[in-house]
Parts: structure tokens; C-alpha cells; sequence
């Protein structure tokens, strides 16, 4: 049975919602260390939210974000992921290394120096999209064995994130599962309210966490030395944790918005095609075609060194200004619309890839998950399977 379509199951609402949070975040105005936001940041960020809601509007009336029950193969998915772990420990095999060894070890482990060339892009891609899509299958179940079953087969899909130390995966992972359920709950005010409470108790645990990473009171305050707490917040009734949430929240926008203020934009013959290959196109690829081209990144300019995300609009912006920009909210407009018409609501991945779609578009506030191989690929795998379903569209429509 088909339940109402949810604003947090609609990719284009969603886009507004989060700049809303970052928005509302940065306002609180914690650290001295961050520039106040410009006018026309704020007018960017404010108007295509609008945009993007008024798009929303159209699909949610259509009730296009409609969420579907699902039934899944589990044959063919232990058949899979038994592949996937043959490849991942080849990958072990050719690092002489499992990064969570590593990391226990206290050696430190960089996940994005790990795996091979394109087996490393299947291998992670390809188990987030079957953990979110058995998730989906999990919350259609009603059988208790089924359920059991299933669960099992999700914590065989997660564990990888785990032996890589992959906190990306691991946090994609989770998101994806988060827009599923709130697609599918039937009572979305207090379901809300519960993301809401849970939300704020994980950013508080995360702070802590933080503190406990060092040993020292005086280490246990550096994160407000880092970020230049202002004095109203240190004497404030606020815990501290929350602080970390504060930085990581609003430090992406921070360093977009000092972009804006201090970079000095030289217009080339190649803006158009950096554009698109470094803000638009996975990295998996940019980053081989880009030397070949004889293109760079353009330099994003950094509040401080130890913050560096900057949000989906930072490069853009110093590689084409707000025009760079511009193009690419519009390449966001053009990549849901497009993902969407190659997936037919008739197909069992519909949900998932919805899900996927979501967590892009809030993770995008942070950094540019475009050019993030670990996740715009895994909207492949739904597209390849769901061609079969795609065809009897294309036939009625030019029938």
C-alpha cells in the first residue's frame, strides 16, 4: 500500500531544507573565527532553495515520492556479496593491510589512499546500495524469520566500511537507511520528533567523543581554541560537545563564503571544461582525464588549514564565480531530473535510489558528493537493474 509522499522524501525540498539548518546554524554565531555571511551568499542560498520548492511543490502534488513496499532475492544477494568479499580481500591482499588494523595499531589510516583502481569503486558502491536496499526490504517485511534474515545480511554489507575504516561509507550508509524510514513511517510528526531528539543526542555523543580523544583538561577544550569559541558561548549553559557540532555544521559554508570574499578569479579558455570535470564528474575519472587535459583544481581558500570542506559551491565558485555556481545548482536540477526519468517508479530500487538522492543532497552542504566516488555511482547499479522496467515506459510513450 502506497503511503503519502514526505517532505524528506522529496530530493528537492530536501536541497532547501538543508541549507536551512547550515543557515540557521551559522547564525548562532559561536566562533569569532568564522566571516559574517554576505548578502548575496545568503540571497544564492535562499533563492534556489525557493527554486528547488517550488519544483518540489509539482512533484509532491503529483505524489511522485510515493514510498512502495519490497520483496528481495536473498539468493542472489549472498551470491553478490560473496563476490564483493572476494574483491575486497584481493584489496587487503595488494595493500598488504586492513586500514582498521591499522588505525587500532594507532598508525592512522587514510581510506582514500586505499583499494584498486575501479575495484575499489565497485566494492564500496556497490555494498552501500545492497545495505540501503535490504534496508528498504527490512522495513517491507512483516515475518519475523524474514526480518531476522535480513538484518544478518545488512551487518555482512556494513562490516566492510568497518575493515576499511571507511567513515563515509559507514555515515552514507546510515542516511540512506534514515530517508527510507522516514519515507516509509505513517506518523511523520513524531517520527520528527524522534529524528529530531536522536539527531541532537548523536551530535552531543559526537562532541564527546571528541573531548575523549584527548587526555588532558586543557586538550578536552581544544576544539574551542580551534574554533575560536566566543566568550557568550563559553559562559554559556551550552555543553561544550555541542560545540564540535557548531564547527563541522557551519565550517563548509564559512570557507565557501571566504572563498568568495578573498579569491581572485582569472578567467581561462578552460574554465568551462574544469567546471564540469572537477565539480561535476566523479573523481574516479576526473582525476585521470584532468592531467591528460592539462587541468587543476582551483585553490578554495580555507578559514584554517584543519577545517577543510567547503561545500558542494566552494571550487565553483573560484573556478567561474557565480557563474560556476549558477551552472552547477543547475547540474543539481539536471542530475535528479535525469536519475529519476532513468528509474521508473515501477522498479523495486525506486525507494533506494530515492534515498541515495537524499543523502547527496544533504551531504552536499558539507562537500561535493558530484565528484565523491563512493557515492554518485551507486545510483548505476539501481539504473542498470531497473532498465528491464524502463523499457515498457519508452514503448508506451512512442507507441
Amino acid at each position: 500500500m502506497k503511503i503519502r509522499s514526505r517532505l524528506l522524501g522529496n530530493p528537492f525540498f530536501l536541497y532547501g531544507i538543508a541549507w536551512l539548518i547550515v543557515l540557521l546554524t551559522y547564525s548562532l554565531g559561536w566562533s569569532e573565527l568564522f566571516p559574517r555571511l554576505s548578502f548575496q551568499l545568503m540571497a544564492f542560498l535562499i533563492g534556489t532553495s525557493l527554486i528547488m520548492a517550488i519544483i518540489g511543490y509539482r512533484f509532491h502534488k503529483a505524489n511522485y515520492f510515493s514510498y512502495f513496499p519490497v520483496k528481495v532475492n536473498l539468493s542472489y544477494t549472498r551470491i553478490i556479496v560473496f563476490i564483493l568479499y572476494i574483491l575486497l580481500f584481493v584489496e587487503f591482499i595488494a595493500a598488504h593491510n586492513i586500514p582498521i588494523l591499522s588505525a587500532l595499531r594507532g598508525e592512522g589510516s587514510d581510506y582514500s589512499d586505499f583499494g584498486l583502481p575501479f575495484v575499489h569503486v565497485v566494492v564500496v558502491n556497490a555494498f552501500s546500495f545492497i545495505f540501503i536496499f535490504l534496508f528498504h526490504a527490512f522495513r517491507s517485511s512483516v515475518e519475523r524469520q524474514e526480518k531476522r534474515k535480513l538484518i544478518i545480511w545488512m551487518l555482512l554489507s556494513l562490516f566492510p566500511s568497518l575493515l576499511m575504516f571507511n567513515r563515509g561509507m559507514l555515515l552514507s550508509c546510515f542516511l540512506g537507511a534514515g530517508f527510507i524510514y522516514m519515507m516509509s513511517v505513517r506518523r511523520v510528526g513524531r517520527s520528527l520528533l524522534l529524528a529530531g531528539g536522536i539527531s541532537l543526542g548523536v551530535l552531543l555523543l559526537f562532541g564527546i567523543l571528541g573531548d575523549l580523544r584527548t587526555d588532558t583538561q586543557a586538550g578536552k577544550k581544544l576544539i574551542l581554541e580551534l574554533g575560536e569559541a566566543t566568550d557568550e558561548f563559553k559562559e554559556s549553559i551550552i555543553p561544550d560537545p555541542l560545540f564540535w557540532a557548531y564547527i563541522y555544521i557551519a565550517s563548509p559554508t564559512a570557507n565557501l563564503q571566504n572563498t568568495i570574499n578573498n579569491s581572485y578569479v582569472q578567467y581561462e579558455d578552460k574554465d568551462m571544461l574544469n567546471l564540469f570535470l572537477y565539480s561535476m564528474v566523479p573523481q574516479v575519472v576526473s582525476k585521470r582525464l584532468g592531467e591528460s587535459w592539462g587541468l587543476e583544481h582551483k585553490k578554495v581558500l580555507l578559514v584554517v588549514s584543519y577545517f577543510n570542506v567547503s561545500s558542494v559551491y566552494a571550487e565553483p565558485y573560484a573556478t567561474m564565480r557565480w557563474t560556476g555556481m549558477f551552472l552547477v545548482f543547475i547540474f543539481t536540477i539536471f542530475f535528479i531530473i535525469v536519475t529519476l526519468t532513468l528509474l521508473p517508479k515501477t522498479s523495486p530500487y525506486f525507494v533506494s535510489s530515492v534515498a541515495l538522492i537524499n543523502v547527496i543532497m544533504l551531504m552536499n552542504v558539507f562537500d561535493n558528493m558530484f565528484i565523491f566516488s563512493g557515492m554518485v555511482p551507486q545510483l548505476l547499479i539501481p539504473i542498470f537493474l531497473s532498465i528491464k522496467y524502463l523499457i515498457p515506459k519508452i514503448r508506451r510513450r512512442y507507441a
